[in-house]
């Protein structure tokens, strides 16, 4: 915990780009609904 990282989420299918997200400690992903499906 406390290590900041790039957070990678990609669409439903693995050709989809995945968008990257700069995340630091505290702060929280939260996947609901259709985001579920999402690889990341």
């Amino acid at each position: 915990l406390g290590c900041k990282a790039v957070f990678l989420l990609g669409g439903n299918h693995r050709d989809h780009p995945p968008i990257a997200m700069f995340v630091r400690t505290g702060d929280v992903v939260l996947m609901a609904g259709a985001a579920r499906e999402c690889f990341h």
